[in-house]
């Protein structure tokens, strides 16, 4: 599931920079893959850490 988030966010990145020009595509992948990193790395965080309260 990450890994399709990482990807969405690529591709979401690279939809949102097309009308800049060619050459803003690679970068709003870039910044769209890194923003799904940091999401899914946040979410990843919270997630086991309300497991590890739950078991507490």
């Amino acid at each position: 599931m990450a890994v399709g988030v990482l990807i969405g966010g690529a591709g979401i990145g690279r939809h949102v920079a097309r009308p800049y020009g060619r050459g803003y595509l690679r970068f709003g992948a870039a910044v769209g893959f890194w923003l799904a990193s940091l999401v899914v790395f946040v979410g990843g965080y919270m997630f086991m850490g309300i497991v590890a309260f739950m078991y507490m």
